[in-house]
């Protein structure tokens, strides 16, 4: 492969990597939407007291547990459904980034590449008009930019932080979730409101260490790219 038909090529996986975040954003999106409604719904029920959360259920010989605490440990494993999406969004965010950047500085490198006479490649066997030149643009004065999120102005914000922002929002409200749920099912168990909230906490946070151990150790790949 010639120097020409390389740089090409990084070219269009940087824009093919790109392109289809936003195509896996669309497909890991719908499952949390769905996970999400269904807690939503699931809890909303439970809550408004149209789900009955009264009585026990008989486990083994004179060993009870009530409905109530099945009904909330089953809310917590749908919380903790739409915590490990969360965190699988932040890793595909993550991750499609990362690439993005390995393709651009291979990019920059081959701009900077030097002939032996001390020219630069891309000026003498690229014709830069077919090769565009990767970092060299023209940005616009930041006089009428603004920040503010009540104002149409544009502004020089990072897309794909935004989009790991998404997955770190929904991380968060259903770590709260799972942590309610957990502290109303161990609530029904023992009765003392305290104790079962920093139990809850404590008995969530370790979980949801574990699932990140686990996530990561499956996700996360070589410098290659391979597993």
């Amino acid at each position: 492969m010639s120097k020409k038909d390389l740089y090409d090529e990084l070219w269009r996986c940087r824009d093919l990597e790109i392109n289809s975040l936003w195509q896996k954003s669309v497909f890991l999106g719908s499952f949390i939407i769905a996970v999400g409604t269904v807690y939503c719904a699931f809890i909303g029920k439970l809550l408004s007291g149209e789900i009955k959360a009264k009585g026990l259920i008989a486990l083994w010989g004179d060993c009870c547990i009530s409905v109530g605490c099945c009904l909330h440990l089953a809310a917590f494993a749908i919380a903790f459904v739409e915590i490990a999406l969360s965190m699988l969004w932040i890793f595909m965010a993550k991750g499609s980034k990362y690439w993005v950047e390995v393709f651009e500085t291979s990019l920059q490198v081959m701009i900077h590449d030097k002939l032996p006479d001390g020219k630069f490649r891309i000026e003498t066997e690229f014709n830069k008009d077919d090769y565009p030149v990767h970092g060299n643009l023209n940005y616009p004065d930041e006089d009428g930019r603004s920040k503010s999120v009540f104002t149409t102005d544009a502004c020089r914000c990072s897309p794909s932080r935004i989009n790991v922002m998404i997955g770190i929002i929904f991380l968060v409200l259903f770590s709260v979730f799972a942590v309610f749920n957990m502290a109303c099912a161990m609530n029904a168990l023992c009765g003392r409101v305290f104790c079962t909230f920093a139990v809850s906490i404590a008995a969530s946070l370790v979980l949801e260490f574990f699932l990140y151990k686990v996530l990561m150790a499956c996700v996360v790949g070589g410098k290659n790219g391979k597993g």
